[in-house]
């Protein structure tokens, strides 16, 4: 009996006990096929109930930047004070 013939064979054999055993067939199958699309659609409210979360919260941010330290200083200072959430606060941290 070739390789091949002996694989296919075995196959065979294991398809036909899966059959007979219908928890099997019914954990491996059918189980998944009724449960992926609870947790697709519980992932998605998690993250959407997240993201309000995040949203309602306010971040307070102090910050002692140089406004004459360059570019980098002032695209970081503009991009703080863009964000949403975010309350900014400039203050001298020498006192």
């Amino acid at each position: 009996m070739s390789e091949f013939a002996l694989g296919r064979f075995i196959f065979a054999t294991e398809l036909r006990r899966l059959a007979r055993d219908r928890r099997a067939v019914f954990s491996a199958v059918i189980l998944p096929a009724l449960l992926y699309p609870f947790f697709l659609w519980g992932s998605n409210e998690v993250e959407r109930i997240s993201e309000e979360t995040l949203q309602a919260q306010q971040v307070r941010v102090a910050v002692d930047l140089d406004p004459n330290a360059g570019p980098l200083i002032n695209d970081l200072r503009q991009g703080i004070a863009g964000a949403t959430p975010i309350d900014f606060w400039d203050v001298d941290a020498s006192a």
